[in-house]
């Protein structure tokens, strides 16, 4: 399952998308992908609002699966 993780490092915060898989019964990150300062997550989301051929939604429920089908599409391309 994937979700979103803060991380402290110097007193800043960045974010990254992780996902969590039982390795011998016992949980373990399997990947992860950085995602940046809240800020600038907040700035590519409004630059892509700006282009006709990126759409980019936020749910209440689902962020997650969302963030992770988008990272993943873009990463084929």
């Amino acid at each position: 399952m994937v979700s979103l993780k803060k991380k402290k490092i110097k007193g800043h915060t960045y974010w990254y998308a992780v996902e969590m898989s039982r390795v011998g019964g016992k949980p373990k990150q399997v990947w992860q992908k950085y995602l940046g300062t809240a800020e600038k997550i907040v700035e590519l989301k409004e630059k892509a609002a700006e282009l006709p051929h990126i759409k980019l939604k936020s749910f209440q429920y689902g962020k997650n699966s969302s963030l992770t089908l988008h990272i993943r599409r873009t990463e084929l391309h």
